[in-house]
């Protein structure tokens, strides 16, 4: 009995981050958190970006989407701003205001998880963004690479490649609203509305640092 109770705790110690939920399967992980210049900010120091208000965080593991959906994120004892979920693997959120030294916690629909480090938050000003998004190329979900020219059914999903996605707030194709997923700072997925018209289209991203439609140097077309 003793060696089984060693060996059940033992299991325990490897999972210290997982939340078990009764009657269901494992639920959502955090295995790491590091901000946009991919330095981790593990015990934060002064060699390392601040980590503060605005700031936009990085944070990795596993049940983003899978375990029903992230219904809150926090960050620092305070809840994180602009939460976008980018796979189920991957999500995005800033800083927010009044953050101390803590721990970073996602929670879905099955449970919470904490990020194995606790973070120390140095004094800095407010981090707006504030930079304009850009837009420089198209992709189809089975390329690999970008492309001018891509043509996209209604309904169906396609990829928007740029800089400063990452505080996307809204997305317009041919003037009418789209479904996105801001995968990164450089990539969006968006799913061509179906009323919008067949033919040449433009799309136009919207976010804190400013509007922009896509160059003339791009096409999409939207077929039936």
């Amino acid at each position: 009995m003793r060696a089984l109770l060693r060996s059940a705790a033992c299991v325990g110690a490897l999972l210290p981050f997982v939340l078990l939920v009764a009657g269901s399967a494992l639920a959502v992980t955090v295995t790491q958190a590091v901000n946009q210049d991919r330095n981790t900010i593990s015990n934060g120091t002064a060699e390392q970006s601040p980590y503060c208000s605005g700031t936009y965080v990085r944070i990795t593991g596993t049940g983003f989407v899978s375990d029903g959906g992230v219904t809150s994120v926090m960050i620092a004892n305070v809840p994180a701003l602009n939460v976008n979920v980018g796979s189920d693997n991957t999500l995005y959120a800033q800083v927010g205001p009044k953050a101390t030294d803590g721990p970073v916690v996602v929670t879905t629909k099955l449970g919470s998880a904490t990020a194995p480090q606790t973070y120390t938050i140095l004094p800095c000003a407010a981090q707006p963004v504030t930079t304009k998004p850009a837009i420089s190329y198209y992709r189809l979900p089975s390329q690999t690479q970008g492309h001018e020219s891509i043509k996209v059914k209604g309904g169906k999903n396609f990829y928007l490649g740029g800089t400063s996605l990452l505080a996307v707030s809204s997305v317009t194709v041919g003037g009418k609203p789209a479904v996105y997923a801001v995968a990164s700072d450089y990539n969006l997925q968006i799913t061509m509305p179906k009323t919008a018209p067949n033919g040449k289209l433009t799309v136009k991203v919207v976010a804190p640092g400013g509007t922009t439609t896509s160059p003339s140097t791009l096409t999409l077309t939207k077929t039936a």
